[in-house]
């Protein structure tokens, strides 16, 4: 207890007090001078001990306080001079000092973590302050710059933003127009050879700052490799296609010239019939090539869309109205689900029909050994997108073919082009959107429209 901080203060202002009330009474009732002088003195005394406490607890919680400020943990309250609330005072403040020095390791440590993991990665990254993005701002420093993008951008490490934008003009500006949050695919010349990157801006929030996490990758070399696994994939279909029919017409050929050879007149009724049924087959496998080299045009070459507001529930209703023969013909249950009628989209609706169409009639043709055959079209929208998804309860699509059913030609069903959901993936690329397809063998498959709103 007479060590408590409490305890000493009111001690000293009981004495001072006293001795107040004392060397008033000895001015006013003696005339004891150096009673008086010496009382005077012991006042000024227990007044500079009041504030020398004071000041010194006063100090100490300063000191806690640079400490925290300045990060300087090699600061330690002593507790060998000091008792009761005092000492736990100081015990609280090495406790606190103890404490904060751990949190700052333990937050270095993570941090050289991941400094050492985005340094492992094969793309760039940098960070900067979005206000570095700001004309006229010469002195933003960059945050963090790896090594990957010196490799990728033939640069040297620049700790100002506006050096590095000095040095690829053309990639700040390209960031600047996604500085909001977005992804560009876009060709550079450095160092003389044209690369191509593919540049992400991701904005975060944190504490009233905002930061830019900027990643780049050169995408040159995968962009070459599935232009190398697209451009097999179309020669093994030419191929087989241009094979099936050139066969069979190279052998007629050999069959036409031996009933031909030596022979000035043809006259015997069965070598007529075998020419007119080598003609009509050499036709046939004609025709068929020409269809298929239609085909393929279709394929390659869609038109530009013609993008107007189109409202999706009166586009799915004229869609049904086309196939509703075939649907009551296998008396399948349609089930509309979230389709707002006043929802609209800005799309080419003559292309979109197509696919709409075409991902119905295909979910017919999934149904049709079904004894409870099902068809739903739902909608689906998001801050960012607007989904129309065509689902059926067939019997689904096996894996091995999931990836396969976007590529020009693949048909598992009979009498099939191929061609037909390759188109539908096109026409949702050229309206900037995509063509997602998922599957359950046994349980039916579902397509996703997938548009991208402004």
């Amino acid at each position: 207890m007479f060590k408590s901080l409490g305890f000493k203060i009111i001690l000293q202002v009981v004495f001072l007090f006293l001795s107040l009330w004392l060397l008033v009474y000895l001015y006013q009732n003696t005339t004891l001078w150096f009673s008086i002088i010496g009382m005077s003195l012991l006042v000024i005394l227990q007044v500079a001990l009041l504030i020398r406490l004071t000041n010194k607890i006063t100090r100490d919680v300063e000191r806690f306080a640079d400490t925290l400020k300045n990060k300087d943990y090699s600061m330690v309250f002593s507790t060998t001079q000091s008792g009761g609330s005092i000492k736990r005072l100081y015990q609280s403040f090495n406790a606190i000092i103890l404490h904060s020095k751990n949190m700052e390791l333990e937050k270095e440590r993570i941090f050289l973590l991941f400094q050492n993991i985005l340094e492992k990665v094969k793309f760039g990254v940098i960070t900067i302050y979005a206000e570095a993005l700001e004309e006229g701002n010469e002195k933003e420093e960059i945050l963090f710059m790896n090594e990957a993008i010196l490799s990728i951008l033939k640069i040297p490490k620049y700790q100002y933003w506006r050096r590095f934008e000095n040095h690829i003009p053309d990639l700040v500006n390209e960031i600047r127009q996604i500085k909001g949050g977005g992804k560009k695919f876009l060709e550079m010349l450095i160092e003389g050879t044209r690369s191509q990157l593919s540049v992400e801006v991701m904005p975060l929030q944190l504490i009233n700052k905002t930061y830019l996490i900027i990643t780049i990758q050169n995408i040159k070399d995968e962009v070459e490799q599935k232009e190398v696994e697209a451009w097999n994939k179309l020669i093994n279909v030419l191929s087989h296609e241009i094979l099936n029919s050139i066969t069979p017409i190279a052998s007629l050929s050999d069959t036409l010239n031996g009933i031909l050879a030596g022979k000035n007149e043809i006259t015997d009724t069965e070598d007529i019939d075998d020419i007119r049924t080598a003609v009509a087959t050499i036709k046939k496998r004609s025709d068929g090539i020409a269809d298929f080299v239609k085909d393929y045009r279709l394929v390659a070459e869609l038109p530009s869309p013609v993008l107007k507001p189109c409202n999706v529930e009166e586009l799915i209703s004229e869609a049904l109205e086309l196939m509703k023969p075939l649907i009551r013909k296998q008396s399948i249950k349609l089930d509309l689900e979230d389709i707002n009628e006043r929802d609209t989209l800005e799309l080419d609706k003559k292309l979109i029909d197509q696919v709409v169409i075409n991902l119905i009639t295909n979910a017919i043709h999934a149904v049709k050994d079904k004894t409870d055959p099902v068809i739903k079209i739902s909608t689906e929208k998001t801050h960012n997108q607007y989904c129309i998804t065509v689902s059926d309860n067939g019997k689904g699509i096996p894996k091995e073919n999931l990836d396969k059913i976007f590529i020009p030609f693949f048909t598992t069903r009979e009498g099939g082009s191929g061609i037909g959901l390759t188109i539908c993936k096109n026409i949702m690329q050229i309206h900037n959107g995509k063509l997602e397809a998922s599957s359950v063998i046994g349980q039916g498959s579902s397509f996703r429209m997938v548009f991208g709103l402004n």
